[in-house]
């Protein structure tokens, strides 16, 4: 069965988490008083070594469930990590975006665009689809087995 479209979602989440070492999330804006130099430097998840554990989780955890499908309950607990993982990326995007002088922009401030900042609600939304696909699954062999 891989080619239910769990494996589409897992496969769109792990593309979307590779994503997050390129796009920016927010940006650190360090201004000096005595010259006029404005340095702006992107953040992203090479920034900090928690969020490249943490975006290499998801991928990794997200290609390794696509070839677990015929271990679907194994399916479900990894998708579960996933979530969580989603969930802690994003957190730490957040905080790391508003301490010591960093700022995140939302939607288009002075033509920039910082779109990085949801890839972690993507990924997150894209494993709730998976979960869902493999509870289909799982429901649609339990009525097969019942019709024997």
């Amino acid at each position: 069965m891989i080619q239910r479209k769990q494996t589409l979602w897992f496969l769109i989440s792990a593309l979307i988490a590779c994503l997050a070492f390129v796009l920016p999330f927010g940006f650190k804006n360090t201004t000096s008083m005595s010259s006029y130099n404005i340095n702006i430097r992107d953040f992203d998840a090479q920034s900090h070594i928690v969020l490249t554990l943490l975006f290499g989780l998801i991928i990794i955890t997200n290609m390794g469930t696509l070839f677990l499908y015929k271990n679907r309950s194994l399916q479900v607990k990894l998708s579960i990590i996933i979530l969580m993982a989603c969930i802690g990326a994003f957190a730490f995007e957040i905080y790391f975006s508003t301490i010591e002088g960093n700022s995140i922009t939302f939607g288009l401030s002075q033509s920039t665009l910082y779109i990085g900042l949801i890839i972690p609600l993507l990924s997150f939304i894209f494993g709730i689809m998976a979960i869902r696909g493999v509870q289909q699954d799982i429901k649609l062999l339990k009525e097969t087995d019942r019709l024997r």
